[in-house]
């Protein structure tokens, strides 16, 4: 069929044009009313910087001896806690959680869950942030919500690994404390038996007052203090808050206990990203795309109509 013949018999089925043209763009009105629409946003996000994190960085140093090497540069790699977020974007536990919420407990399908997205980029220094909604009014403020709940989510979780290791650390303080408390009891109870036996000794042969003498003794009973200074040394003794000076590291126990009770009293706000674009500047329709659909509507019609109009030509040359 040359092109000539073509255009006559498209001129001949000028009424057949119409009439697909008419019912595919009809068909297409339909579908585009039957869609729902939903409308996205998107926004780059990429690793906290230093500065966003002070406070935390701080914390962490505060508490740096009482962590491992290991557990001291997880918590303090800012690519461990931006992965951590993003992964957290992504969990379908999470927009479950979030869904229902919002829906007042109703179930949640998978193509709700296919709504939130936290996609990688190419160079793999930044994230792309995708939430798409139903309603461009309630977009921007349900994308903030979902971010929210991530980031609360993940400073309980970092809270909560941070007090575990610390009551771990504690523990482990406390226990040392014990051993050295009885080991300086016992020095403590050493000490008395002897001043008690220097006491006696002391009474025995009457010597009330310390004896004034640059040779001491270093024997097993001295009674060098008198019966007197025995006495006050014997109620000394009694005195538990003094156990240090017979083991002395607990002074440096005891501080370290002081420090991180004081410590784990303190509640972490970590900042999990650095936004590069805002989503309210990002809001776009998805679906349906009424130009896009229209366009095809009518090439489609176009198409269906040439080949009716070329069916019908060698039909009726057939016969």
């Amino acid at each position: 069929m040359s092109f000539r013949e073509l255009c006559d018999c498209i001129y001949k089925g000028r009424r057949i044009y119409l009439f697909t043209t008419v019912v595919v763009l009809f068909l297409t009105l339909i579908f585009i009313y039957i869609t729902p629409t939903l409308w996205g946003t998107k926004y780059v996000v990429k690793k906290p910087s230093q500065s966003q994190n002070f406070n935390y960085k701080q914390y962490l140093g505060s508490i740096k001896e009482f962590l491992s090497k290991e557990q001291y540069e997880k918590l303090n790699s800012s690519n461990a806690i931006f992965y951590l977020f993003n992964a957290s974007y992504n969990s379908d536990i999470n927009k479950r959680e979030f869904f229902e919420k919002k829906q007042n407990g109703i179930d949640v399908n998978k193509k709700n869950l296919s709504l939130i997205s936290s996609t990688e980029n190419r160079d793999k220094k930044y994230y792309t942030l995708s939430f798409v909604s139903e309603s461009d009014k309630n977009i921007i403020n349900d994308t903030i919500a979902y971010e929210k709940l991530i980031s609360e989510k993940l400073n309980f979780q970092l809270n909560s690994e941070i007090e575990n290791i610390l009551n771990i650390k504690l523990k482990e303080l406390e226990g040392e404390r014990e051993l050295l408390v009885e080991s300086a009891k016992f020095k403590k109870e050493i000490e008395r038996n002897k001043l008690e036996m220097s006491y006696q000794v002391a009474l025995s042969a009457k010597q009330v007052s310390p004896i004034n003498t640059a040779n001491k003794s270093d024997s097993f009973i001295n009674i060098n203090l008198g019966s007197d200074g025995l006495r006050r040394a014997l109620v000394e003794l009694s005195d538990n808050s003094k156990l240090s000076i017979y083991e002395p590291e607990l002074v440096l126990i005891d501080s370290k206990i002081n420090s991180l009770k004081r410590i784990k009293e303190e509640e972490l706000k970590v900042n999990f990203f650095k936004a590069v674009s805002s989503p309210q500047y990002n809001i776009e329709k998805l679906t349906p795309k009424v130009p896009l659909l229209i366009i095809i509507s009518i090439f489609f019609s176009f198409v269906i109509s040439t080949g009716l109009v070329i069916l019908r030509k060698i039909f009726n040359e057939d016969f």
